[in-house]
């Protein structure tokens, strides 16, 4: 979060089609507008599995298991920019006390469901034990989208309108999009543990886990714009949305009693 006190100019940029240059909203300006912008960003994953486990191959110090079941997995994330302005001296037609407030919201989930398979190898050295895992799941991610935005101008002694659409979340792109698609979700995980006592060991471990075909939230904005609310969509009717597809991993580290 940033205002006036800290940056005396404030501006959102944009590509302007009908000009096919770089343009901007101004936010704030020390000589006649007073404002501030907040952008707030949001990411949750969840992920749970049902798995049948048996054994594949065992000797005294080491065993192979293999792993057979369902996987599931879920990625909410959000986009969302605010910004309000009060005009502080006369600018045209515009008098002093407006005041203009526009939100753009993007919004994204991805659901995971598939098969799974994997096999989990386990080797012991004393009170020393070493486990890694592989596996691979094969389904569909079901992706929905929301695109959100409004403008309110509100003028002294004239009362307030609103708008639809802010600047990246206009009429052209607001609504909701959903799709399916084949995708993967693999997972790897090394762990190492020791035997504290002949009932208890500690494990410390590093896990890794990738999805692909998610639609993340950030990559459904587009940067380019034909007009401005309330301007009527024309032109190229920019902003525009398209499905983008991204890549998205996790990874972290384990620490636990068996």
């Amino acid at each position: 979060r940033t205002g006036l006190d800290a940056v005396p100019i404030i501006a959102r940029p944009y590509l302007d089609m009908q000009t096919g240059a770089q343009a901007s909203m101004l936010v704030a300006h020390p000589d006649y507008l007073r404002g501030s912008i907040d952008v707030s960003a949001a990411s949750d994953f969840q992920t749970a599995e049902l798995l049948a486990r048996g054994n594949f191959f065992e000797r005294p110090c080491d065993r192979i298991d293999w792993l057979a079941g369902y996987r599931y997995a879920r990625l909410n994330e959000s986009l969302r920019v605010q910004q309000f302005s009060e005009w502080t001296a006369q600018q045209g037609l515009i008098i002093p006390g407006t005041t203009k407030a526009l939100f753009d919201l993007f919004r994204s989930t991805s659901e995971f469901h598939g098969a799974e398979l994997g096999v989990v190898y386990e080797e012991r050295i004393g009170q020393w034990s070493l486990e890694g895992l592989a596996k691979l799941a094969l389904g569909s991610v079901r992706s929905r989208v929301i695109i959100d935005g409004s403008t309110t101008t509100t003028v002294p002694d004239a009362g307030s309108a609103t708008f639809t659409g802010g600047l990246l979340a206009q009429e052209t792109n607001i609504g909701t999009y959903r799709r399916s698609e084949f995708a993967v979700m693999p997972e790897l995980a090394l762990t190492v543990g020791y035997d504290l006592t002949s009932r208890l060991r500690a494990t410390f471990g590093y896990s890794f886990l990738y999805l692909s075909k998610v639609a993340r939230a950030v990559d459904q904005v587009d940067l380019e714009a034909s007009q401005l609310p309330p301007e009527a969509p024309t032109g190229a009717h920019r902003p525009a949305f398209q499905f983008t597809d991204s890549d998205f991993w996790v990874q972290g580290l384990r620490v636990g009693l068996d």
